[in-house]
């Protein structure tokens, strides 16, 4: 048995390597939610089925989320209730954790797609990362240079991480 942790929480999952099925308790999650796709610039009846194929399966665009967390029910975070994910923007929802690499997940999916950011998206996706980071993800995207996931690693203390 192998453990990974969901970036949203940090939540720790067993799996068993020799499986493809996961786990039941996580869900392959779209970072950009497909909705969020189709309202932002990628509407279904602009593109072929091609580029919605592509988005729909590009890795960059995936994490794994806590099935609560995922969902649009609520999840319990740390004594208080939060909303889960489900097809919010991120104007609407952040993760609790890693709040730099949603955020440039988001941009950075985003940009590939040429999908637009509304002014409330922007100023929620501003906060969430430093005026370094910003600049630097700026300048990145400017020189449309090929980002990987160093560029904002997850971090998942080890007196946060939570045990499932």
């Amino acid at each position: 048995q192998s453990h990974f942790l969901t970036p949203y929480t940090c939540s720790k999952f067993s799996y068993d390597k020799s499986s493809s099925e996961g786990t039941a308790d996580t869900q392959r999650e779209h970072i950009v939610a497909r909705k969020q796709a189709h309202v932002s610039g990628l509407g279904w009846a602009r593109v072929g089925k091609k580029c919605r194929g592509e988005f729909s399966n590009d890795p960059l665009n995936f994490t794994v989320a806590r099935e609560d967390v995922n969902q649009s029910g609520s999840f319990e975070w740390e004594g208080s209730e939060k909303k889960g994910k489900s097809d919010k923007d991120a104007a609407k929802w952040q993760p609790p954790l890693n709040s730099a690499w949603f955020a440039s997940r988001v941009i950075r999916v985003k940009h590939k797609y040429g999908l637009s950011i509304d002014p409330a998206e922007e100023a929620a996706l501003k906060e969430l990362l430093s005026k370094e980071e910003q600049e630097e993800l700026l300048e990145l995207l400017s020189k449309e240079a090929t980002l990987d996931e160093a560029d904002f690693p997850v971090s998942c203390p080890q007196q946060i991480t939570h045990a499932e």
